[in-house]
């Protein structure tokens, strides 16, 4: 979505500021994978996929739902 949106430069931009430690990314591990096919079926009718599921074990990992996701 971002190079076809705002191009090279967005994207440069985006990585050197992953670079400079201006956020954190996180990790998902094979651990994670239970709760995430436990809330993928239990939210199933929203419908809840991979990404949605992954951001809840994000805010979960955390304790706190302040989350960007790109």
């Amino acid at each position: 979505m971002l190079p076809k949106r705002k191009g090279v430069p967005a994207q440069a931009a985006f990585m050197t500021s992953i670079a400079n430690k201006a956020f954190e990314l996180f990790d998902l591990q094979s651990h994670h994978a239970p709760r995430i096919a436990q809330l993928m079926q239990q939210y199933a009718n929203l419908p809840m996929d991979l990404a949605d599921s992954s951001l809840v074990i994000l805010a979960e990992e955390l304790g706190y739902g302040r989350i960007l996701s790109v």
